[in-house]
């Protein structure tokens, strides 16, 4: 029974040691877009990537806008209608 005893505490000691050693790894954002600071028909990808999008209806979208249409709140943090 000692033996038992003695093997799975070496084995649960072997395995707590592995939760010290591995680390998760975040892969890079493909693109980053916060839509501040652009005009016209690009949206720029502030990522290493140089991912751009282009704005498929200009004429009806405003890009470069501060803040929130409607205020600082969670209901009204961004306007999508019209496009």
């Amino acid at each position: 029974m000692k033996s038992i005893l003695l093997k799975l505490a070496v084995l649960i000691a072997a395995l707590g040691s592995f939760s010290y050693t591995l680390r998760a790894q975040i892969p890079d954002p493909v693109v980053y877009y916060d839509f501040e600071g652009d005009g016209g028909d690009t949206v720029v990808d502030k990522g290493i990537n140089g991912n751009d999008g282009i704005v498929a209806r200009p004429g009806q979208t405003t890009l470069g806008a501060e803040g929130a249409p409607g205020g600082s709140t969670p209901a009204t943090g961004a306007s999508f209608s019209d496009g």
